[in-house]
C-alpha cells in the first residue's frame, strides 16, 4: 500500500502530529516548572544558610577558619548558579515543537 492510496492517511498523520505537539508542550511546561522549583529552593536554602551563620557568629569570640569561609563562599556561589540556571530555563525564547 502506498501513502497516496489510503484516503485516511491524512487523519492518521494529523493525529500523530497533534499528539507530538501536545507532548512537546507538556515537556516545555515541565522544564519551566522544574526551573521555578530550583529558584524557590535555592532562595530558601540561602536564607537558612545566612540565618545559621547569623546565629553562629552572634558570639563575639567566634571566628571562621579559612576552610569554613571557603566552604561558605562555595556553597553561596553554587546557590547563585542554581538560581541563574533556573531563571535561564524560564527565559522567553522560541521553543521548537518539531
Amino acid at each position: 500500500m502506498t501513502p497516496s492510496s489510503d484516503p485516511h492517511a491524512g487523519e492518521v498523520y494529523a493525529e500523530l502530529i497533534s499528539s507530538n505537539l501536545e507532548r512537546q508542550a507538556q515537556r516545555k511546561s515541565s522544564i519551566e516548572q522544574r526551573g521555578l522549583s530550583v529558584i524557590s529552593t535555592s532562595g530558601a536554602l540561602v536564607t537558612l544558610q545566612f540565618a545559621l551563620v547569623a546565629v553562629i557568629t552572634g558570639d563575639d569570640s567566634f571566628e571562621f577558619s579559612a576552610l569554613e569561609k571557603a566552604a561558605l563562599a562555595c556553597s553561596l556561589g553554587l546557590f547563585v548558579a542554581a538560581s541563574v540556571l533556573g531563571l535561564l530555563s524560564n527565559q522567553t525564547q522560541r521553543y521548537p515543537y518539531i
